[in-house]
């Protein structure tokens, strides 16, 4: 019985497949697994290239889908519904698995029936020592199945890099994420947690997370600022979620929801004052604001709390980056350390 869906979305990225295919490339693991390899209209043509090799040599494990190009949460919407594993899983293309710990975590997962499975994680970078991650605050009892209600506020973060859902759910609900935009994933990560209701950890340091694509990267500054309007996008979506979808959830699960709506916020918030004299948004973070108290009163008071927000706003969104120069790195970087690069 497969246990495991896997969708890989690629589009160009023919550097990094002969370091993400291999590690997929287990006997142990070959009649549990299908991976999908989701073509998103790479204009390299070398990519798809690359991935028919890997499906013409292990075509039981690997399956291409071609498809125009629509963004990384195209490949998802495209492959929840054909997935016939189990379990669902993304692991973004320039990423890829520890073999072992993989083999291990495709077998745990048939000891078990839980709606969301996680695991650690290690950061890889191109210029120090790789770091491993845990998305708990504290150690918790490990393969054992959890209420959600009960766990969820030990999560530091939920995210595509510790994330495992149960497929059914994910077919139930009928998933969908934003299309031709970057940071969908954060809608990918919270959705289910309005139906999920049981939870299973762990300590595994499966996912390799490649941290050094260098400026291309949508968590490098630049990327962050030209993609501002990105942000603001799947930030509303995941207010309006908040806002329509969690009235009957437990007060951890709406809690912990509220704390990552929140910090997508702030994390706009901490990009908009990154834009310098010459190209200040002052006039778009006031929109901004005055869209979320639009939209949601509830939240605009809650946001109201904001330090840096108080100060932007008794500058009336002016020139509140003179009195903020070393605010940016101490308050920001921990809140990009989680967003996927995508």
């Amino acid at each position: 019985m497969l246990q495991l869906s896997i969708c890989i979305p690629s589009y160009n990225t023919t550097a990094f497949i002969d370091k993400c295919l291999p590690s997929y490339v287990d006997k142990r693991i070959f009649h549990l697994v299908e991976i999908f390899l989701v073509n998103d209209g790479s204009t390299d043509p070398t990519t798809l290239i690359k991935l028919q090799e890997y499906e013409t040599k292990y075509p039981f494990l690997f399956k291409i889908i071609n498809k125009e190009n629509g963004g990384h949460g195209s490949c998802i919407n495209i492959t929840i519904p054909l997935a016939k594993g189990r379990y669902y899983k993304v692991i973004d293309g320039d990423d890829y698995v520890d073999t072992e710990a993989f083999v291990a975590f495709v077998h745990h997962l048939k000891n078990i029936n839980t709606d969301i499975v996680t695991h650690s994680y290690t950061n890889i970078y191109t210029d120090q020592a790789p770091i491993n991650t845990s998305a708990l605050k504290k150690p918790t009892k490990n393969e054992v199945m959890h209420s959600l209600e009960t766990v969820i506020l030990n999560y530091q973060f939920l995210s595509l890099a510790t994330l495992t859902f149960k497929t059914k759910l994910l077919q139930e609900i009928h998933l969908t994420v934003l299309e031709k935009t970057f940071y969908e994933d954060a809608e990918y990560s919270l959705y289910p947690l309005a139906s999920a209701t049981s939870i299973t950890h762990f300590d595994l340091f499966l996912y390799q997370y490649y941290q050094g694509s260098g400026l291309n990267q949508s968590t490098n500054i630049n990327s962050l600022k030209n993609r501002i309007n990105e942000q603001i996008k799947v930030f509303f979506k995941l207010l309006d979620f908040y806002e329509t979808k969690t009235a009957s959830l437990s007060p951890n699960i709406k809690s912990f929801i509220l704390k990552e709506v929140r910090k997508s916020f702030k994390v706009i918030l901490r990009i908009f004052l990154k834009f310098t004299r010459k190209d200040w948004k002052a006039r778009e973070l006031k929109a901004f604001i005055n869209q979320i108290k639009a939209k949601s009163l509830n939240f605009y008071h809650i946001i109201s709390r904001d330090k840096i927000l108080k100060i932007a706003r008794l500058l009336n969104y002016f020139g509140y980056q003179l009195l903020l120069p070393f605010t940016y790195k101490k308050a920001l970087r921990p809140l990009f350390k989680y967003q996927s690069k995508k």
